[in-house]
């Protein structure tokens, strides 16, 4: 694709290879061959790799030393936390009692819905890929699941209590979401920076990238696609915020440049009007089942529904001004909508109109980082987090949100 004016640093294949074989052992010698440069011999003793070629395809093939291609374990016994996770987000509800969430300070899993909390894999503080914390979680059943930091992915096969370091990713791509939808197939969506940007500003801060594996995080191909996320926005930058699936072939990215959409499983993808306008900033996704979708819009305010799968958009008519703070969506049966902001709401119209849920039924008065989700076995969880007891705090229906329950 043409990327004329973006300046050397984004001229970066279609797709760039990056996994467990290019940082484990020690002393292999790669034999990289671009055409139309010169061919020359790279000892590497480093953790990853990465292959930037000027518009070119380039080869990579290993020879040499032998690799240890065991598992790199991070594993522990389960230990009391210092208090539990500084915030609720992101979090995964495998059930209604066993919580697994992330911080700058590891992850954390509560067995008892969040009243206690045990750190299960603790970041590294050397400045190592995964000081940054926790970007994003993926549980897909109760046994298995992924956390990404910002440079590496990690993988549990006991619901939790230990972790598998995968890979670690290349260092200029920055992870800010992600979605597996089973064990071996999943998304990562982010930002490659532009480490050009402070001598040629004019090239941006960097642009949005997808980073999908086939292989249960091993190893990752790079997907282009700034062919159709060309729009920036004011910071000169086009990152991706968060991806999700509809089905095995239908799937949504969103971030700056708005949303794109794919109904080929990734092979390719295209831009989504969600206004009739100008292309708006796009920061959250929801899926629901019935080919429901709604995304937020944190420059605009504003959140849009989609009852079609992503063709025609309509805006909620959910008033989103209280300053920063963003809502949280989840889908019920039928066509009921919870929704959150310092208040839980409830549409039984997809969307048309909203009531607010009494306290009398949900006490959130005073929590933090209040969102309604959905857990893995069905049920709607609205939770929060109580800033002076730093405990959380959950209500749970099983009725469509007639009811709820506090635990």
């Amino acid at each position: 694709m043409s990327a004329q004016g973006l300046g050397p640093f984004m001229e970066i294949p279609s797709f760039i290879t990056v996994g467990s074989e290019f940082f484990r052992g020690a002393s292999m010698v790669v034999d990289i061959v671009c055409w139309g440069f010169l061919r020359k011999f790279i000892w590497l003793n480093l953790g990853v790799f990465v292959v930037l070629g000027c518009g070119m395809a380039c080869e990579v093939a290993q020879s040499g030393a032998s690799q240890n291609t065991s598992p790199v374990i991070v594993s522990q016994s389960l230990k009391k936390g210092d208090d539990g996770p500084a915030g609720l987000s992101p979090i995964q509800l495998v059930t209604r009692y066993t919580w697994i969430s992330g911080d700058y300070k590891g992850l954390w899993k509560s067995v008892d819905a969040g009243k206690n909390w045990i750190k299960v894999f603790p970041v590294d503080d050397d400045g190592s890929a995964t000081a940054v914390g926790t970007r994003c979680l993926s549980m897909i059943n109760e046994k298995d699941g992924y956390a990404v930091f910002e440079n590496s992915v990690v993988r549990t096969y006991d619901g939790g209590d230990s972790w598998e370091i995968q890979t670690q990713l290349e260092s200029q791509f920055s992870t800010l979401g992600c979605y597996f939808s089973d064990i071996n197939h999943g998304w990562l969506v982010g930002w490659y920076f532009n480490d050009e940007y402070f001598e040629h500003p004019e090239y941006g801060k960097g642009f949005g990238g997808i980073l999908f594996t086939a292989d249960g995080g091993v190893s990752w191909k790079a997907i282009d696609i700034r062919d159709v996320t060309d729009e920036r926005d004011e910071r000169g930058e086009s990152a991706c915020s968060e991806v999700t699936f509809l089905s095995e072939k239908v799937g949504f990215v969103v971030g700056d440049f708005g949303a794109i959409m794919t109904k080929d499983g990734g092979r390719s993808w295209k831009q989504v009007k969600i206004t009739g306008g100008k292309q708006i900033a796009v920061s959250k996704i929801w899926a629901g089942s019935k080919r429901y979708l709604i995304v937020y819009s944190p420059h605009s305010k504003k959140a849009f529904f989609s009852r079609d799968g992503g063709i025609f958009w309509s805006p909620l008519s959910f008033s989103f001004e209280y300053g920063d703070l963003e809502p949280s969506f989840a889908f019920g049966l039928s066509n009921v909508i919870f929704a959150t902001l310092t208040d839980v709401y409830r549409s039984d119209n997809r969307g048309r109109s909203w009531n607010k849920i009494e306290s009398s039924q949900l006490d959130t008065n005073g929590l933090t980082d209040l969102q309604v989700v959905t857990s893995l076995d069905g049920e709607i969880v609205v939770l929060g987090m109580d800033p002076v007891s730093h405990k959380s705090r959950a209500y749970f229906s099983s009725d469509n949100g007639k009811s709820w329950i506090e635990y």
